[in-house]
């Protein structure tokens, strides 16, 4: 205990420094996966990682969930939990909008609103699976077929 106090004044320091961690984890992970390949498989790419599909992305949907639930009451922890949103629809929307402009997506597409449906997609898929819910193959075979409605030749 003494070791946290020293680096953390408030217990809500701490969790701020979880979340902060867990975030930097997924993203870590999402750029080793980026290399020239499609959009769609950026995005799924993407989107896996944040899945609790393995002990450690369970760990961290633990953590986020934790906050998620803090967040719903406390303000500040809501204003931190909704800096990162941004990221998540910003990259999703120039993913789509990338396989657009290669023929790989329907040109009726508003990438922005796409973006808004794949995050909420994937965080309605989060807490089901982290309790047991969805097996790995029904999360990534809901995954892949929402991917061939947005991606053409998926």
């Amino acid at each position: 205990m003494g070791s946290v106090q020293h680096y953390f004044a408030t217990k809500d320091q701490m969790m701020i420094f979880a979340l902060i961690h867990v975030h930097e984890r997924i993203y870590q992970r999402v750029n080793a996966c980026l290399d020239p390949r499609s959009p769609r498989d950026l995005v799924r790419s993407a989107i896996i990682e944040m899945l609790p599909l393995d002990d450690e992305r369970r760990t961290e949907a633990r953590i986020a969930l934790a906050f998620l639930a803090r967040s719903a009451v406390d303000p500040e922890y809501a204003a931190t939990l909704r800096e990162g949103y941004p990221y998540h629809a910003v990259f999703f929307a120039e993913q789509i909008r990338r396989a657009q402009q290669n023929g790989e997506a329907p040109a009726d597409l508003v990438p922005e609103q796409e973006a808004v449906i794949l995050f909420a997609i994937t965080q309605g898929l989060v807490n089901p699976t982290l309790i047991g819910h969805h097996t790995e193959e029904t999360v990534i075979d809901a995954l892949d077929r929402h991917l061939n409605r947005v991606f053409r030749g998926g």
